[in-house]
């Protein structure tokens, strides 16, 4: 069974290519998902993929059954 992979946010689509070239997983990129979109695909989720857009609280992680790694691009500054 592949590790599913959503990305919620936008990511380039070169990042998208190289996780999807990978048989091993499945990914699910939506773009700018919306928080009930991103909360509909997460029980099916192995790994998120988020920018600044999507807030991973407690609520949105109620919802990831399944998740075992969350990637987040945040800015230093």
């Amino acid at each position: 069974m592949p590790f599913h992979v959503l990305i919620s946010d936008n990511v380039d689509k070169r990042a998208i290519a190289l996780l999807q070239e990978k048989p091993d997983l499945r990914v699910t990129a939506g773009g700018d998902l919306s928080r009930e979109q991103t909360i509909a695909a997460l029980p099916e989720a192995d790994a998120l993929i988020i920018r600044s857009a999507t807030k991973a609280n407690a609520e949105l992680l109620g919802y990831a059954s399944k998740l075992k790694v969350i990637a987040a691009r945040r800015r230093c500054r």
